[in-house]
């Protein structure tokens, strides 16, 4: 699959999500699987962006095609639903939430998102349906990891987790903030990637004026 990194800054209003959000919409309308890791919005948000690009994800076709990890704590909902004697069963498009909570040295996301994406590369494999690894955002993500280094470190060991199974299929799909990170990191992130998309604002200042809506 290709992996694909995208650039944006502060000149854009919603900066480089909208493609994010377009690409993971016709993945998943083309059947394939979706897996989400997420520093920046919850589940409910991404569902209702998916859903007004055309995508009825409660429609049969959509059955556990959609997985997510939150990075920050703000799935606490899905827990609490979770924890119940009669835990409430995750919606159909699911096939799994996982929400970390602790963030003291960075070990505990790092080794969560390697782990879930183990699982995801052995269960596509025996499917043999390509997958959309998704990161919004790896600028903020740096932060949680203590560093760029990691996550590129964390990059890697994506790739070669899914290297392992010859029938998985992976595209990487990557948003980063060029604006908060230095030429030189940029640089060095860029090498993990095929394509590189730079989302620039408008000369006129019309795109701090478009809203998506």
């Amino acid at each position: 699959g290709d992996n694909i990194l995208v650039f944006d800054t502060l000149d854009c209003l919603h900066g480089g999500s909208p493609v994010l959000y377009q690409v993971m919409a016709a993945y998943l309308f083309s059947g394939n699987h979706v897996c989400l890791v997420s520093t920046e919005n919850t589940l409910s948000h991404y569902v209702s962006v998916i859903r007004k690009l055309g995508l009825n994800l409660t429609s049969p076709k959509y059955k556990q095609s959609f997985s997510f990890v939150d990075c920050l704590g703000m799935g606490c909902e899905v827990i609490a639903s979770r924890q119940t004697d009669s835990p409430a069963p995750l919606p159909s498009y699911l096939k799994r939430v996982d929400v970390i909570t602790e963030f003291q040295d960075g070990k505990q996301v790092w080794d969560r998102i390697r782990q879930v994406s183990a699982d995801e590369a052995q269960a596509e494999a025996a499917h043999r349906k390509p997958c959309l690894f998704v990161i919004d955002n790896v600028s903020t993500l740096s932060i949680l990891l203590n560093g760029m280094d990691q996550v590129r470190k964390l990059l890697d060991r994506i790739r070669y987790d899914w290297e392992k199974y010859e029938q998985s299929s992976l595209s990487l799909m990557v948003l980063a903030h060029s604006d908060t990170d230095s030429s030189a990191s940029q640089q060095l992130l860029a090498r993990h990637f095929d394509t590189v998309i730079r989302m620039e604002g408008l000369s006129t200042g019309r795109s701090l004026e478009i809203d998506g809506q």
